[in-house]
């Protein structure tokens, strides 16, 4: 053909950067038709329908479906195209929050990670370790019986920060109050407490000299490491002083027969 305002597919295709399936497909669809179509089948395209195609990418980019896009460009509303607008914005900054929240979640575990890069496992150490401000939760007897109160605990957090449209942030774990026989029980779940953490929420963990221990196992393993935990601190002419925290390493590792954690231990003590 000599007019050359008229472009093949192809030569289309490379000028709007796209393949010539994707033309194909908009032509199916009704959404951008070849401004001619020869009788052996041939498709051409003038080279202003370029600002179709690029109309149709940034309606795309909006998150816009096929055919939403189809309405748009066949049957404008104005006030309509408005409404429809502005609910894209708003899923996309749902989308944005949402991408914020995995990238916070990754930061959490990536930092748990390169704590137990340079662990020794089933080791004492003591060392000066800086105050934390926690979000706490009280675990309360469920209706399930004690064995499940930190499960149903755990629940309530989740539908908690749901509500708030907060996420909870790591470090993540349990504190272990002593009672008068000296045994220890989990009494609240602690998660990072922030400015949003309502007061009666907060709790601070002070700043001092701390026996840490971290241990990766079943359950059942855990309850002997607890053990080893204590008497080690004893043996070091240490003692405690104070509820523990048990912080969730976030590291989980599927066995044949049972899955195995990663649980720090971390209680203040005094010489």
């Amino acid at each position: 053909m000599k007019n050359r305002t008229l472009l093949t597919t192809g030569e289309f295709a490379k000028l709007c950067k796209t393949t010539k399936e994707t033309l194909f497909h908009y032509d199916r669809e009704n959404i951008l038709k070849p401004k001619h179509v020869s009788e052996n089948g041939y498709r051409y395209y003038e080279i202003k329908q370029f600002l179709d195609f690029d109309n149709i990418s940034m309606l795309k980019d909006t998150g816009s479906s096929l055919r939403e896009i189809k309405t748009y460009l066949y049957d404008t509303d104005i006030k309509q195209l408005e409404i429809v607008l502005n609910n894209k914005k708003d899923s996309l900054n749902r989308e944005i929050r949402k991408l914020a929240c995995r990238k916070l979640l990754l930061n959490d575990m990536l930092t748990c990670l390169q704590e137990l890069s340079a662990t020794t496992y089933d080791t004492l150490t003591i060392s000066e370790q800086p105050g934390e401000l926690f979000e706490l939760f009280q675990v309360e007897k469920g209706s399930l019986g004690p064995e499940f109160s930190v499960i149903e605990t755990l629940l309530s957090c989740t539908e908690y920060y749901a509500k708030q449209q907060r996420l909870p942030r790591g470090p993540f774990g349990v504190i272990l109050c002593r009672d008068e026989n000296s045994q220890y029980s989990e009494q609240y779940l602690f998660s990072r407490g922030t400015s949003s953490t309502p007061e009666h929420r907060r709790h601070r963990k002070s700043e001092g000299m701390y026996a840490s221990f971290i241990h990766s196992g079943t359950f059942e393993s855990h309850t002997a490491a607890f053990e080893k935990f204590i008497s080690d601190i004893a043996r070091s002419g240490f003692s405690i002083s104070g509820n523990i925290y048990v912080y969730d390493m976030m590291v989980y590792s599927m066995q044949s027969s049972d899955t195995s954690y990663i649980y720090k231990y971390s209680v203040m003590v005094n010489k």
